[in-house]
């Protein structure tokens, strides 16, 4: 007769395979799909609900001066940039050309790939050799996570004037207080996980818990990127400041964008309630960054607001669709250049060979030893 400690070990055993297939249909499910077609049905019925002829009317108010929303994003962007140059050691860095290149090319995938707007990131190592590639690689995950906690701050600043200044419904002051603590929580949890147990192996480990043998082999390198990145985080504090600061003045650089789009579409209601508007995308890209471009929940948001300022929703959702626009007019130059990536046949030998000199004066880009 089976004791009950080889009952139990059977029960496991036994919803060990079943709990592999739930995790595999879990994997191969097609959220991104979904979510996408979830976003297209919201933002056709919020069209066929304003009236597309309406939407096309506050769109022409703007006329020539649409062209100044791609201009700031462009520079934005090439502020934001330099974000992971800073991080990186200066001998690795490359130039100011191909620094803001790699970034709009980055961009542009972010907005068709996968992986929660962040697909693209790993083409900015085309800019760099291919020997200095595997030191840029977890520098991209601190980049990225900087940027994260930059956008944080920016909509708690941004939230919390709105609140103080502004004369908001109830419902919309809560709705307001959530999203500053979603934000800083969300800033947080991504600090301390970075700076303890790190990003890469974690995230490794779940998708080989998934049932995608390919990831099993991975796990090492992705902790020790982890490793890495924990070691520029302690030794190289200026470079996490200085990277931090490209993002905060990349973030309102870009802010600028919904401030100019609003004075276009007629709308001027002081700094406070611009400013607000601005925290929208920023705060919806954050929370919903599933979804492809935020497609219907970023103009479904925006409308919300304009009814809790007293405005037009229906400017707030041309505003949302300028912004589509000015991202269709940048994907494919974001496209040309990542064609364009150098090649580093030639140069990349001569690097070489000073490979390990240049490995020993980085303390900043080497993994910590195991314990």
């Amino acid at each position: 007769m089976p004791s009950n400690r080889e009952e139990s070990g059977s029960e496991i055993n036994t919803s060990l395979p079943r709990l592999g297939l739930s995790m595999r249909w879990v994997s191969r499910a097609p959220w991104r799909s979904l979510s996408l077609m979830a976003g297209m049905a919201l933002l056709a019925w919020l069209i066929y609900d304003f009236g597309p002829k309406r939407l096309a009317l506050e769109m022409v108010k703007v006329g020539p001066g649409f062209f100044l929303l791609p201009a700031i994003f462009v520079l934005g962007m090439g502020v934001r940039a330099f974000g992971w140059w800073a991080l990186l050691h200066r001998d690795d860095r490359p130039g100011f050309g191909a620094t803001v290149s790699s970034r709009l090319a980055a961009t542009s995938l972010n907005d068709v790939l996968p992986l929660m707007g962040v697909g693209g990131e790993p083409s900015r190592l085309l800019w760099l050799p291919p020997s200095r590639r595997r030191a840029g690689t977890p520098v991209l995950i601190l980049d990225r996570v900087l940027l994260i906690v930059a956008d944080a701050l920016f909509v708690l600043v941004a939230a919390a004037s709105a609140i103080l200044g502004l004369a908001l419904p109830r419902s919309l002051e809560s709705e307001t207080g959530l999203v500053i603590g979603a934000a800083v929580a969300l800033a947080l949890a991504l600090v301390l996980v970075t700076f303890k147990k790190g990003l890469a192996g974690p995230v490794m480990r779940l998708v080989a818990s998934l049932g995608i043998k390919s990831a099993e082999s991975k796990i090492a390198r992705a902790e020790e990127m982890d490793a890495t990145v924990r070691t520029v985080w302690r030794k190289q504090p200026k470079r996490v400041l200085a990277a931090l600061g490209f993002q905060l003045a990349s973030r309102v650089l870009i802010s600028a964008e919904v401030w100019i789009g609003l004075a276009l579409l007629g709308v001027h209601e002081g700094a406070l309630a611009a400013l607000a508007i601005c925290a929208v995308p920023v705060a919806v890209s954050v929370v919903f960054a599933f979804i492809p471009s935020q497609l219907g929940v970023q103009d479904a948001a925006m409308a919300l607001v304009f009814i809790g300022l007293g405005l037009d929703p229906a400017t707030g959702v041309a505003l949302t669709l300028l912004q589509r626009l000015r991202q269709i007019i940048i994907l494919p130059v974001g496209f040309v250049l990542l064609s364009r990536a150098p090649r580093f046949e030639g140069g990349d030998r001569r690097r070489r060979g000073r490979r390990s000199t240049v490995e020993s004066r980085q303390p900043g880009l080497r993994p910590e030893p195991k314990r």
